[in-house]
């Protein structure tokens, strides 16, 4: 009997294809770290239809047929491993032309693109909630870089991605990402370990980065905080010296006039790192460009990034540093990027394109 309930469910849904919107259904991300089965009825028994992977794409319009005037959604409600949920519609490519490929259970959704591809070595991710995407990936290596007392550690780790148990069934113009019962944001993913101290950040890598204690020059910043760079911001033509492994590191700020056009008044921060070794070789190395700020007075308490952590992070024998910076469109400082740049030893040093971890200290 339930069969036949779930084919007329099907046949509804298609034949209401009419109260899809104009701009074509939603598009929302798979979040199970093993991926999750596309099933052809609404029901954790029925056929599977195809199983996607973590981070992949998927469109559904139930957000365009939900019905407002009972307080209930149109679909069918399910509780899967204790967590309460609807099987949804599901389309695998963004047009309903073509009917409805089959149903997920919304809990293993989240509204939006919400996984960044991990084309790079090596990416940077923050323990705890997130309300931007998420540059976690589960095919990764993932070391947690910590803070414990004075010394720091760079540890493999494995980390727990925790699902909300929120759906977005109930989504209106006036609360479009809230869930009715939790009246929490649905976006929200955790990153968690199962360590009682909280990890500064998380260090995702396709190969294997040698773990241990870590050499420091310098730093400020405490574990779960913001922390005080007032002292430590390196406004242009200011210089800082460092020894380390017999070396001698000259990091150097400086900041030049945007090229974009002759009415563009912003200015260009930059780094220069000149390394000195026993021998008298010089090398300059050009760290890279830290981005344009702009000359108004708003912004002058935050262009230019402080110099937050001084140390060898990748084990290699040589600096590596991180900076903290704030996005110009926050004039409050409340969202910290740190920026940090690893060494590259080839024929020659180099450093890697800043690797960005982001996060709202105000939340």
């Amino acid at each position: 009997m339930s069969n036949i309930v779930f084919v007329i469910q099907i046949l509804a849904s298609i034949l209401l294809g009419d109260k899809i919107s104009a701009d074509g259904p939603d598009i929302y991300t798979i979040m199970n770290p093993d991926g999750i089965d596309l099933m052809l009825l609404p029901s954790i028994k029925s056929k599977t239809v195809k199983h996607l992977n973590y981070g992949d794409n998927v469109w559904s319009s139930w957000g365009y047929t939900i019905s407002y005037s009972s307080g209930k959604a149109e679909y069918v409600k399910d509780t899967i491993n204790g967590t309460e949920g609807y099987w949804i519609d599901i389309y695998l490519d963004n047009d309903e032309q073509g009917g409805i490929d089959g149903y997920i259970f919304s809990p293993y959704l989240y509204y939006g693109d919400f996984v960044n591809e991990a084309n790079n070595e090596l990416v940077l991710e923050y323990e705890g909630n997130h309300y931007s995407k998420t540059s976690y990936h589960p095919d990764l290596n993932w070391f947690g870089f910590y803070q414990i007392g004075d010394q720091y550690i760079l540890k493999k780790v494995d980390i727990n991605l925790k699902l909300s148990t929120i759906d977005t069934s109930y989504r209106s113009d006036e609360f479009y990402f809230m869930s009715d019962i939790y009246n929490h944001d649905s976006r929200s993913v955790i990153l968690l370990t199962e360590d009682s101290v909280v990890a500064e950040y998380f260090i995702g890598s396709k190969s294997i980065i040698k773990t241990g204690y870590i050499e420091t020059l310098f730093s400020n910043f405490e574990v779960g905080h913001s922390g005080d760079n007032s002292k430590n911001f390196l406004y242009p033509k200011q210089l800082r010296k460092f020894n380390f492994n017999d070396k001698k590191y000259f990091l150097e700020a400086s900041e030049q006039k945007s090229q974009k056009n002759n009415s563009d008044t912003s200015l260009i921060y930059k780094l220069k790192l000149k390394i000195t070794d026993n021998q008298k070789k010089t090398e300059t190395v050009k760290i890279t460009n830290l981005g344009i700020y702009g000359d108004t007075m708003e912004h002058s308490s935050y262009k230019s990034p402080s110099l937050n952590w001084v140390g060898d992070l990748n084990l290699d024998g040589i600096l590596d540093f991180e900076f903290k910076t704030n996005s110009m469109e926050d004039k409050c400082g409340g969202f910290v990027r740190r920026n940090i740049y690893l060494s590259k030893i080839g024929k020659t040093i180099e450093y890697s394109k800043a690797l960005i971890v982001q996060k709202n200290y105000q939340s």
